[in-house]
């Protein structure tokens, strides 16, 4: 695969670089220059360094209930029994685990 086009702007602490869809931000002038002739010389190995090291991969959520659970959950309000009252509990949410706390 061949080198994709690089967009190189300019920002107060450094440089943005944008190729393809991915940006990254590169602080000194000299780290810069490296990276575009790392770059430039082998695109395959440097865009999957940088894929692999990503800081900001997106979480994985399972949104799918929990073995045992019903697919559709009636859970009534706390402190009511009133069955009109009762809250419906969607089966595309829930069953996953975020900060100690259900969904």
């Amino acid at each position: 695969m061949s080198a994709k086009p690089m967009t190189i702007t300019p920002v107060l602490n450094g440089f943005i670089v944008e190729v393809g869809c991915q940006r990254v931000v590169i602080q000194a002038p000299m780290v810069l220059a490296n990276e575009v002739l790392r770059y430039y010389l082998n695109p395959n190995v440097v865009e999957e360094e940088y894929m692999n090291n990503a800081v900001n991969k997106p979480l994985k959520l399972n949104f799918n209930p929990p073995p045992g659970k019903a697919a559709a959950v009636r859970v009534p309000s706390e402190g009511r029994k009133d069955p009109s009252e009762q809250k419906f509990v969607h089966p595309d949410v829930g069953g996953y685990v975020r900060a100690g706390r259900e969904y």
